[in-house]
């Protein structure tokens, strides 16, 4: 009731199963990229590491869903979100260790970006 003022649309949850499962991808991607990023720092030097700023093209543009996203990305040691376009269309994301550009687009969109799709706009 605090912070419903806050809240950038209604919650309207489709597929609750599918928030459990990305809850489970997204602790154990935290945890994994929790010790890569700490085995980077420990046994990397710096020249060796490649950050980056990434623009990840989004399909959604669900308040929610992009609201669920940032928290993904903030939360998980090694990537910042950035900037969001005025249109809501790209994600401006920086990467601590960037080795696969596309690898690393084509997983945020189908690890986080679909079934956030699916939870807050019943997308299939």
């Amino acid at each position: 009731l605090i912070t419903r003022s806050l809240r950038p649309a209604a919650v309207m949850m489709r597929r609750p199963d599918v928030l459990v499962r990305l809850t489970l991808i997204v602790l154990r991607d935290m945890v994994r990229s929790a010790w890569l990023v700490g085995k980077e720092l420990l046994f990397k030097r710096n020249a060796d590491i490649h950050s980056a700023f990434l623009r990840v093209p989004l399909d959604t543009r669900d308040p929610n869903a992009l609201a669920g996203l940032a928290m993904i990305v903030c939360l998980t040691p090694g990537t910042a979100w950035a900037e969001l376009s005025m249109d809501r269309s790209v994600l401006l994301l920086h990467v601590f260790e960037l080795k696969d550009e596309q690898g690393m687009i084509d997983m945020i969109k189908t690890r986080y970006e679909r079934p956030l799709m699916q939870i807050f706009e019943g997308a299939p």
